[in-house]
């Protein structure tokens, strides 16, 4: 749907109509970059905005909504951003936006070189009509890039040109930071985009559904309420079909989340989907084998995708579908492996495992003591190696073995590792 609004006179005095399309969430975020476009156009007050938000939070989207809106309003939009992956020489994005405006005016060089031409340039940009510069995906730009933007907006800030900054949240890349923290907060605002609330997220599936807008409803959990995972999930509804559809969608966009995340935050969600869909953090940091502050930020990213969220004490996936998708993107074995790492670890220090029975007794009705010692003599360690690395006297070992060896019905070493493995192999597939 498109309605017009009407546009303050251009510099020369033409009223223009511009269209815009009715926003599905964010509509707080589109309205007040609309106005500091417009402030840019009519008022020549320049500046920085700066836009942040997960993954497939509309950033990109909202860039182009201002660089639109500041072509059809009078101002000349520059347009770049940085590339995953991409060897690009110093200052590319910068070079790239001049690019289209003014061909064969900036070519790669020295660095200093390079900026004294952008500067330039700008400037004289600047001097015929207002300029807007939308730089998107800061996070993949060069240092240099990033150092050369905070040079600019300092040195043009008394002309009409107006800097709209994009970079992913939560990822705490120190130059990005470092940019941050340097722009003269009285020029510059910020706008955050987070999930769309579920009404605006019906009504962005109903425009690119349709009447098959129902179809989506079982994929709404994995994607976090994000207009571009949901754009992605709709393309794919549409292109699949058949009994398969499900399966194959469901692994598709968790795929594609995945591949969003760092390689930290990657690795935690493919851990904790491993091993259930709740855990606590104490847990997963020994899963993992960092400290519990070496996760906070790979974590407070995973949170802000909305993969998984804070419960009480606890880490869990916002729904169980989301674990699932995630699990099943993970070999078959390591899967697997991952859940006997699990259990291992919860029946080493007494923690709470999936129920399991066992011939003659079960696993919780020995003490911590006794099943730290099962374990290791499972895995085939002598009383004196279980006392070493115990730190306790192998007349101890000796006892809690013998209450284990009787509340459990055994009368080897071999039966306590067949039915300890019995133990893994169950509580892992339950887990």
């Amino acid at each position: 749907m498109i309605r017009m609004i009407d546009v303050p006179p251009t510099a020369n005095g033409v009223t223009r109509l511009v269209p815009e399309a009715t926003p599905r969430g964010h509509g707080a975020q589109r309205e007040g970059l609309l106005r500091r476009v417009l402030r840019l156009v009519h008022g020549h007050e320049g500046g920085v905005v700066w836009v942040e938000g997960p993954a497939d939070a509309g950033k990109s989207c909202l860039l182009a909504f201002a660089a639109e809106k500041a072509a059809l309003a009078g101002a000349v939009p520059l347009t770049a951003g940085g590339v995953a992956g991409g060897d690009l020489p110093p200052l590319a994005p910068l070079l790239d936006a001049l690019a289209r405006q003014m061909p064969g005016v900036a070519e790669p060089g020295p660095p200093h070189e390079v900026l004294r031409t952008v500067e330039d340039a700008l400037r004289e940009l600047s001097h015929e009509q207002p300029v807007l510069v939308v730089l998107d995906d800061l996070h993949l730009c060069d240092h240099l890039t990033l150092l050369a933007v905070r040079t600019l907006t300092a040195r043009l800030a008394e002309l009409p040109v107006l800097w709209v900054l994009a970079a992913r949240s939560h990822l705490d890349v120190p130059a990005v930071v470092s940019l941050r923290r340097n722009l003269p907060p009285e020029r510059t605002e910020s706008l955050e985009l987070t999930a769309l609330d579920p009404d605006s997220v019906r009504l962005l599936v109903a425009d690119l559904l349709g009447s098959r807008a129902g179809e989506a409803e079982p994929y709404l959990p994995l994607l976090g309420g994000l207009p571009g995972a949901i754009r992605h999930a709709c393309a794919l509804l549409r292109a699949t079909a058949g009994e398969a559809r499900q399966e194959v969608l469901a692994e598709a966009v968790a795929a594609r989340r995945l591949d969003q995340l760092t390689s930290q935050a990657r690795e935690l969600v493919l851990t904790a989907s491993g091993v259930g869909d709740s855990l606590g953090v104490r847990h997963l940091s020994r899963m993992l084998d960092r400290r519990e502050a070496a996760l906070l930020r790979p974590l407070r990213e995973v949170l802000a995708a909305g993969l998984m969220r804070a419960q009480l004490e606890c880490l869990a996936f916002v729904h169980p579908s989301v674990r699932e998708a995630v699990a099943a993107t993970l070999p078959a074995p390591l899967r697997l492996s991952v859940r006997r790492r699990s259990v291992e670890l919860r029946l080493a220090d007494g923690s709470p495992v999936a129920a399991a029975t066992v011939p003659g007794a079960t696993w919780r009705g020995l003490t911590r003591s006794e099943l730290g010692v099962v374990r290791l003599i499972a895995h085939g360690a002598t009383n004196r190696e279980a006392a070493e690395r115990l730190f306790v006297s192998p007349h101890t070992v000796n006892t809690h073995l013998r209450h284990a060896f009787e509340k459990l019905g055994v009368r080897s070493r071999v039966q306590l590792a067949r039915l300890y493995a019995r133990e893994v192999e169950a509580t892992s597939a339950s887990a």
